[in-house]
């Protein structure tokens, strides 16, 4: 080779790298350009989700007020332990306890404006029992309400205060339309921090809890004190429900956050604008859902339909002829199961209105006609007496459901929290890890049904238990000395 071409060869070694290194530079950079331009084009999902939040919270927020109430008499800690050790002897403990129940406690909360006039919805919760109730309004402005009317069962209020001109009424959607999975946003004014929004998404639409003997609509957007009685919105920034609380430990928000369906909200309220009260509706008798699956382990003739538990005499369930046992099918022509729950039914119904049920008993469908009473005050039919000393016969296990009954003495009776004239199958013992233990069953409990079969003594409960084929489960209804349930006990020996 030339010394021509050797340098030739040199220059094309050193430059090729060069040229290869500058191609690749080049192709990254129009590379990330293209990527840069599609990103200014079309907007990921997110800032289109993040959008919508955005938007929905805006057209809320307006309306969502902050709700101050004040209770009891305006003094410092010190000034009411000064009071306190002139009117009593007290011990240094309870001189230093500032959480005392007896003395009332200040609230914030949240409310939403129904209505331009100046009507805003909140939570009875909120305003129960307060002196002093002041409204502050998203521009600031602060009002005490000439008007207040509550529904402690369904823990909602209306306030009314004097405004001059219209006020931002919020746009109320439509509850029944919400699905699980649905993003909403919450606004509210939790620890105080006004108009504070959180999202989340939709987790149940009829939730049953304690809290209410309606259905809630249950979200992880978050819910924390002082959020109350505020806006659960929908991403049209349409109020879907009024915030009620969260479930979980005091310490702070556990991601189930419950809110009033605003359908049945804005009925209420309504209600309470023409009325000033909202009358309830009264059967008389405890009633519990059945599931479809425990309606096919029954082998009823349709799923769902409600249970009747207890039937109070001189009510209307009693002068209707409803039994204990009783499986109401349908009311007024509607069926009750998931999708029709009696709660939505029975909502809009009005005392002395006469309602027709339709129920299954023994085999047979029956037709029975009801009136409706006004509901006398307390809604347990049968109040809790906690015992203060249980004793319970000592029995050998039973292998069939885990569980062993004794006879109901009436000392025993008494002991236990229940009257001395009770009747039923007292449960004696309950088996660890057995069929009874699983389900929540636990001794001094009393079998009162079986099946269809009325229990009075625990020879009945061994004469009906030993009709049933062993591969067939039983529906027990169970009592405790607060509260009566029904449940399903499969034979454990043949699982």
């Amino acid at each position: 080779m030339t010394m021509e071409s050797r340098t030739a060869a040199r220059t094309i070694a050193v430059l090729w790298p060069a040229a290869l290194v500058a191609t690749t530079i080049a192709h990254l950079a129009t590379a990330t350009e293209t990527q840069r331009q599609a990103a200014d084009r079309e907007p990921s999902h997110a800032k289109e989700l993040s959008q919508e939040f955005r938007a929905a919270a805006q057209r809320v927020m307006p309306s969502v007020v902050l709700i101050e109430s004040l209770r009891g008499p305006r003094a410092t800690p010190q000034w009411r332990r000064l009071q306190q050790r002139r009117n009593r002897h007290l011990t240094r403990s309870e001189v230093l306890t500032e959480d005392d129940p007896s003395n009332p406690r200040d609230e914030r909360g949240s409310g939403i404006i129904i209505d331009g006039s100046g009507v805003i919805l909140t939570c009875h919760h909120v305003v129960a029992g307060a002196d002093v109730i002041f409204v502050t309004l998203s521009d600031g402005r602060r009002f005490e309400p000439i008007d207040v009317r509550s529904e402690p069962d369904r823990d909602l209020a209306i306030l009314r205060i004097n405004t001059d001109g219209q006020l931002p009424a919020a746009r109320l959607g439509d509850s029944d339309g919400l699905q699980l999975g649905d993003w909403v946003v919450s606004v509210g004014n939790p620890y105080g921090l006004e108009r504070s929004i959180s999202t989340g998404t939709v987790s149940a639409t009829d939730r049953d809890t304690s809290l209410s003997p309606a259905p809630l609509i249950q979200s992880d957007a978050s819910s924390n004190p002082g959020s109350s009685g505020g806006a659960l919105a929908n991403l049209e920034g349409e109020v879907v429900g009024v915030l009620a609380g969260s479930l979980g430990v005091d310490a702070g928000f556990q991601g189930v956050s419950l809110a009033v369906p605003i359908n049945g909200a804005r009925q209420v309220a309504e209600e309470l604008s023409k009325r000033g009260t909202r009358v309830h509706g009264y059967l008389g008798c405890d009633l519990q859902p059945l599931s479809p699956r425990t309606s096919q382990k029954l082998e009823l003739p349709r799923e769902g339909g409600l249970y009747v538990l207890y039937v109070a005499e001189e009510t209307p369930a009693a002068r209707a002829k409803l039994l204990v046992g009783d499986l109401i099918t349908h009311f007024d022509g509607e069926p009750i199961d998931e999708q029709h729950p009696f709660k939505k039914i029975f909502d809009d119904v009005e005392p002395g209105e006469a309602h027709r049920l339709l129920v299954f008993r023994e085999g047979r469908t029956r037709h029975i006609s009801i009136t409706i009473d006004r509901r006398p005050g307390a809604n347990s039919l049968t109040p809790p007496h906690p015992p203060e000393h249980k004793h319970v016969p000592s029995q050998p296990f039973c292998k069939r459901f885990g569980l062993c009954v004794d006879a109901l003495l009436p000392e025993v009776a008494s002991q236990l929290g229940y009257d001395a004239d009770a009747t039923g199958a007292l449960i004696a013992g309950v088996e660890t890890g057995g069929a009874a233990y699983k389900d929540g069953i636990a001794a001094g409990m009393l079998v009162l049904r079986v099946n269809e079969h009325e229990i009075r003594t625990s020879a009945d409960f061994a004469r009906v238990t030993s009709m049933v084929p062993p591969e067939k489960p039983v529906l027990m209804l169970i009592k405790s000395p607060d509260k009566r349930y029904l449940t399903i006990l499969a034979n454990q020996e043949t699982r």
